[in-house]
């Protein structure tokens, strides 16, 4: 069984929407687990916007990604290129060794150190219901490349 460490925006209804339905597919899927969404994860005792509040998410996000087994990245940011955030924890996830599986369900285009680095890819969220998160198969990205 797999740890999975959700990366993605959470700012739009839309984004929202899209992690939401990654958690759901992740609850479905036989070799998950468990998984951890940022999106769950926002209660701090300091002041939201603080740069204590930023070192208390930044901190328990790192924790997340260092104990997870392989991490899905939700590319898409409302057309434009990807989240800062999600970079950044796909360059630490690829720090650490652990795959990443790339999701990009909009058209818009990718960075080609996010595409490149991507250790699988999907156009839909559908085929991770039944994904074999065990045995994570290597496939070309699936997008155009910036």
């Amino acid at each position: 069984m797999v740890r999975v460490f959700i990366s993605a925006p959470f700012f739009s209804d839309n984004q929202v929407n899209k992690v939401k339905t990654l958690e759901w597919a992740l609850k479905k899927n036989p070799t998950v687990d468990s998984f951890y969404s940022a999106r769950l994860e926002q209660g701090t005792n300091s002041e939201p916007g603080s740069l204590q509040w930023g070192k208390e998410i930044y901190h328990r996000d790192m924790n997340g990604l260092k104990s997870s087994d392989v991490v899905v990245a939700i590319l898409d940011f409302d057309g434009h290129d990807i989240d800062s955030g999600t970079s950044y924890e796909i360059g630490q996830a690829k720090a650490l060794g652990k795959p990443v599986i790339a999701l990009r369900t909009d058209r818009s285009k990718t960075n080609l150190m996010i595409g490149a680095s991507a250790d699988a890819s999907f156009n839909s969220i559908k085929p991770l219901v039944d994904y074999d998160f065990n045995h994570v198969k290597p496939n070309a990205f699936k997008g155009q490349l910036c």
